[in-house]
């Protein structure tokens, strides 16, 4: 994505290690762009949508089917809790995702990126045909406990096992999609290569919710960032970065060169193959692990 320098919505740094007092700049500053992306969506109409307005505004066409099916996901889910029906709940979540694996699977081609962009973590998001997979593959994860459940008579406990064993494939298989779908990016997109040297980085505040030992809520507040790569490209001077963000000491170091593959069509659009290398990692150990106990939740079927 590109960087504009203008653009103050993250905090910029050139420490790798984000120390105390740094730490508290940061959430200042994140805090400062709430208030600003608060303002703005009154003044400006919506600015995760750029802030057109009317005409200008680009057509969300998947927007309201998507809508549609998170409403049968919360109704079916708050339905079947409340008449003490699984079955209820489960073909409720099954059809509501099926219907957004397919409009993950048709896309929204409408979308428009602008600077609020930033904010996100594309590497938290699996969009696209693999985000469709992961969707389905969720999907009959819910249908086919719930239709076993009620075919062949099943009792609770076996079918809310064998219903654990089915999100245990699914995670399986969206894994999979997410490495198959990074790597046919970096194949078929990004193309081009070219020097390029870490300048800085981009950080920001993420919060996480846990239970202290002492019995009570709290948020933790942690620092995440990522790099800002300056290349040249047929004559232009770039200055992009990843909407991809890590916890701790960041890599590259501050004025490293480094080999980065971009989008020949879009040079602002780049991938660091180490990231790449680390998620796909990630992802095969997740795997492996919900593999092995999806297996030992179907063999614990058989003997119930």
């Amino acid at each position: 994505m590109k960087y504009d320098e203008n653009d103050n919505l993250l905090y910029f740094s050139t420490e790798q290690s984000t120390s105390y007092e740094e730490k508290r700049l940061v959430i200042d500053h994140m805090a400062r762009t709430s208030m600003d992306i608060l303002g703005s969506a009154f003044k400006e109409g919506g600015v995760f949508r750029g802030g057109a307005s009317g005409e200008d505004r680009p057509k969300n066409t998947t927007g309201p089917i998507a809508a549609v099916a998170a409403i049968i996901i919360f109704l079916g889910v708050i339905g079947g809790v409340m008449s003490g029906s699984f079955v209820i709940a489960a073909v409720a979540a099954g059809i509501g995702l099926f219907i957004l694996s397919i409009v993950s699977f048709l896309g929204n081609n409408n979308a428009s990126e602008n600077k609020y962009s930033q904010l996100q973590d594309n590497g938290k998001l699996l969009t696209g045909k693999a985000g469709g997979v992961a969707l389905l593959a969720f999907s009959l994860a819910c249908l086919i406990p719930a239709g076993l459940y009620v075919a062949m008579d099943m009792e609770s406990s076996p079918a809310v096992v064998l219903g654990i064993g089915c999100f245990l494939v699914a995670t399986v298989i969206t894994s999979i999609a997410n490495i198959i779908s990074g790597n046919n990016k970096a194949k078929n997109v990004y193309t081009g290569t070219v020097s390029a040297r870490c300048i800085g980085y981009l950080k920001k505040t993420r919060t996480s919710s846990n239970n202290s030992r002492h019995g009570y809520h709290r948020n933790r507040v942690y620092i995440v960032g990522t790099p800002i790569f300056e290349f040249d490209h047929m004559g232009v001077l770039h200055k992009a970065f990843l909407n991809e963000y890590s916890q701790g000491r960041l890599k590259p170091s501050y004025g490293e060169q480094v080999e980065l593959n971009i989008n020949p069509e879009n040079p602002d659009d780049i991938l660091y193959l180490p990231f790449l290398k680390k998620r796909n990692v990630t992802n095969v150990i997740t795997g492996i692990i919900c593999l092995i106990f999806a297996v030992l939740c179907f063999w614990g079927m058989t003997i119930m």
